[in-house]
């Protein structure tokens, strides 16, 4: 099967190389893991609008030893749509004993983040 011939059907993107997600206009699928998925080109079809969402990617190095906020541009929507590093590695957020908390848009570690760290945050606003 040739994946640029693929419009529509109920498939695991992810075993089929080369699929053209411009050309899918139908079907059941999991949107999140097909890449560049345009979402006003589909006529029909199951799938989490949610998911097709941009995610926001932003990063805080200006850290100054003292301070353990962070105030993000956007509001997560919740813990599963949220991940957070510390200088590469994955931290584990939680309301309480996790790595870091996060109430509307603020970040909280519990302690003061060393001068010169960097973080990410991704997540769904």
């Amino acid at each position: 099967m040739a994946a640029s011939k693929i419009t529509s059907g109920t498939f695991d993107v992810a075993r089929i190389p080369s699929l053209d997600a411009a050309k899918i206009t139908s079907g059941a699928f999991d949107a999140a893991r097909i890449p560049n998925l345009d979402a006003a080109k589909i006529a029909t079809g199951v799938f989490g609008q949610a998911r097709m969402a941009p995610f926001t990617v932003e990063e805080k190095s200006d850290w100054n030893g003292t301070d353990d906020d962070w105030v993000l541009t956007g509001t997560p929507r919740g813990y599963t749509s949220l991940m957070c590093s510390l200088n590469g590695v994955m931290q584990f957020g939680a309301a309480a004993g996790g790595d870091y908390t996060f109430l509307a848009q603020t970040i909280t570690f519990p302690s003061a983040v060393p001068a010169g760290d960097r973080t990410l945050a991704y997540y769904y606003a």
